[in-house]
């Protein structure tokens, strides 16, 4: 990723370059985008966390559009790979571009949204925002340049739901899932607090609701723009010790497609972890980008429940399998007995929620549901048989 404290401000030349000069695909600034991109550069430069999430974006194309899920022929078209004009969505920001015969790329036009940091501000976009416990309740301020604290250490980023109203209300939410993990976050947090991704909006993300965002996270479309800067706030805590980022609910599909993100640009957070609290979307995709991003999953990296909405992200009795055995795959520790334990579990918990909600709907329902927890149980038990057939073929080829 491009250090936009080091952005080069455009020239009067003609068609300067602004990227990819010595490594990539160059990247030129037409003299109609010209002032525009300056204004962005120099906040940036300044520290403006909003500018330099949009002068690493444009800088991304360097490395070809391949790997970039937001450039499109034109808005909400699809994927631009040829050649001709394409747009680059970033927060707050319209960028048009063209690829020229040679396979360079142009920025033809900026178009800003100037109320965008003013609304990250007021809680209407994605922001950071700093929780400390005070008394009852969590008091939220708003991080302007998206950043943990260069002395932070040992701490929990919560990545909350969009179902809430205030950053104070997915604080509230957050701090009482890390107050459910251990007494000692419990203290850590309340005493030192945390940091918290908020996202505006009006729903929860992923579960039932969303099926496409449950099994898709890492892109969907409508959690874009706050993963973008999510990802930003990740790169830049790189260098922080013992961070942990703590999804909570539908907040799990935020940090999924952030950690997609990271991996297309090949960052690596060595000392960092992962913990989902109840995940709404799919846990054994986040956990495979978190594997390719060096993070270390907590406990398994999942704090499951018996709710409906996570029942889609985890595939119904599919998701918790796959987990366990890509956790076999890579810890020692982890044993054939511990992945039939969590996949019983699994498929425990994947019947209770059947169950349950056939037995809100009618009294027979719940005559189905008392058998299919025998069904399901039988299955649990297969589940052991044939786990330990592949431990026994895993076995040998564990390094």
């Amino acid at each position: 990723m491009l250090n936009p404290n080091k952005a080069t401000l455009v020239e009067t030349t003609a068609n300067p370059i602004v990227a990819g000069n010595k490594v990539g695909i160059p990247v030129h600034c037409s003299p109609q985008a010209r002032k525009e991109y300056n204004d962005i550069a120099t906040l940036g430069r300044r520290g403006n966390h909003w500018a330099r999430l949009v002068v690493s974006g444009i800088a991304a194309l360097s490395s070809g559009r391949a790997n970039m899920d937001n450039v499109f022929t034109k808005k909400g078209s699809g994927i631009a790979y040829g050649r001709g004009a394409f747009y680059v969505s970033l927060p707050g920001v319209l960028a048009t571009f063209e690829s020229l015969d040679d396979g360079t790329y142009i920025l033809l036009r900026l178009k800003t949204d100037d109320s965008y940091f003013k609304n990250q501000k007021n809680a209407l976009n994605a922001g950071l925002w700093r929780a400390t416990k005070q008394e009852d309740i969590w008091a939220t301020k708003f991080v302007s340049n998206g950043k943990l604290l260069s002395n932070h250490r040992n701490r929990y980023v919560g990545v909350s739901d969009s179902d809430f109203n205030s950053p104070q209300e997915a604080a509230k939410s957050v701090g009482s899932g890390l107050n459910s993990v251990h007494d000692s976050v419990r203290k850590l947090v309340e005493e030192e607090g945390f940091d918290i991704h908020y996202t505006p909006g009006n729903q929860r993300i992923g579960g039932y609701l969303n099926c496409r965002e449950a099994v898709l996270a890492e892109s969907a479309p409508s959690l874009r723009e706050s993963a973008q800067l999510l990802a930003h706030t990740m790169y830049q805590s790189r260098n922080n010790n013992n961070i942990t980022w703590f999804s909570d609910w539908g907040g799990s599909g935020v940090l999924t497609q952030a950690m997609q993100h990271l991996c297309d640009q090949n960052v690596k957070l060595d000392k960092h972890s992962i913990l989902m609290n109840h995940p709404t979307t799919q846990p054994s995709k986040a956990l495979a980008l978190g594997r390719e991003l060096n993070l270390d999953p907590i406990d398994g990296g999942q704090i499951k429940g018996h709710y409906p909405s996570e029942l889609v992200g985890r595939l119904g009795l599919l998701d918790g399998p796959i987990s366990a055995y890509q956790r076999l795959k890579r810890d020692e520790e982890y044993t054939v007995k511990h992945l039939a334990n969590d996949a019983s579990e699994n498929l425990y918990s994947a019947g209770n929620i059947v169950t349950g909600t056939i037995g809100a709907v009618s009294t027979a329902g719940l005559l189905a549901a008392s058998s299919s927890i025998a069904v399901i149980g039988g299955i649990a038990g297969s589940m052991y048989f044939i786990s330990s057939i592949v431990h026994k073929y895993y076995k040998g080829r564990r390094r």
